[in-house]
């Protein structure tokens, strides 16, 4: 079981995000550019007086122009980065269904709008990843996290949602063999720190250091369980998006 849907609500809720604003771009688009024939005129006028000016008048008219017609926010953007990073940890997880792991991705937390990036279940236990696509540097000061020297302790407080979500969910299994659900932040781009990684129990790890980690942990769970949690996981958490049905399917 490992489906490969990393990253669908993100790039779906980019998606309608872009739409809605390129509707509303062309909604305004007579007033921007009505706006942008005004600020060029006086910038005209400008420049027979004082020429230097004039043209930071006219370059003034310009970017705001151009920024207010083709520009995506980057509270959008963000959105289509999240999915490209989902989708990236997802495909450096895909070779550890060879070695008996079972992934689920972007499934939906019950009762909430959040969702839960991937649930990894195999021999040596039971994972939450969280993923981030954050640039810069990214330093632990106590229990708070910062990357580019922004508070980001935001993800370890979703981090911890997600993990008990999928101990809410399979509650009964976990209690009846002594289990439990942990939480890992993988982190595209950002440079990590070289000693401190864990953050109120949360494990933070760079892409290129995730399957190194889930593989090295301690044996827990025989293949037979495996199977039976990856089942009941994906029946009790439902996806978060489903693409819609082509004429082909």
């Amino acid at each position: 079981m490992n489906d490969r849907s990393a990253g669908g609500s993100a790039q779906a809720e980019y998606e309608r995000r872009a739409a809605h604003h390129a509707a509303d771009v062309r909604r305004r688009r007579p007033r921007i550019l009505a706006f942008g024939a005004v600020v060029a005129i006086v910038g005209l006028l400008v420049l027979m007086v004082n020429p230097l000016w004039g043209g930071v008048v006219l370059l003034f008219d310009v970017v705001v122009v151009a920024s207010a017609l083709f520009a995506t926010p980057n509270s959008i953007t963000a959105w289509q980065t999240g999915a490209e990073g989902e989708l990236r940890t997802g495909r450096l997880l895909e070779p550890l269904t060879a070695e008996g792991f079972r992934i689920l991705h972007d499934r939906k937390i019950p009762g909430s709008r959040a969702n839960i990036d991937h649930i990894v279940i195999g021999p040596p236990g039971i994972f939450v990843v969280e993923t981030k696509s954050l640039g810069g540097s990214l330093q632990i000061r106590g229990n708070d996290v910062f990357v580019a020297g922004r508070r980001k302790t935001k993800m370890i407080d979703e981090a911890k949602r997600e993990t008990l979500a999928v101990q809410t969910a399979l509650a009964d299994q976990l209690v009846a063999h002594g289990w439990t659900v942990s939480p890992i932040i993988c982190v595209h781009r950002a440079d990590l720190p070289m000693f401190r990684s864990e953050v109120a129990g949360v494990r933070i790890v760079s892409g290129r250091d995730l399957v190194t980690h889930l593989r090295k942990a301690d044996r827990a769970l025989s293949q037979v369980e495996v199977e039976r949690l990856a089942t009941l996981a994906a029946a009790r958490l439902r996806p978060a998006f489903v693409a819609p049905r082509t004429p082909d399917d």
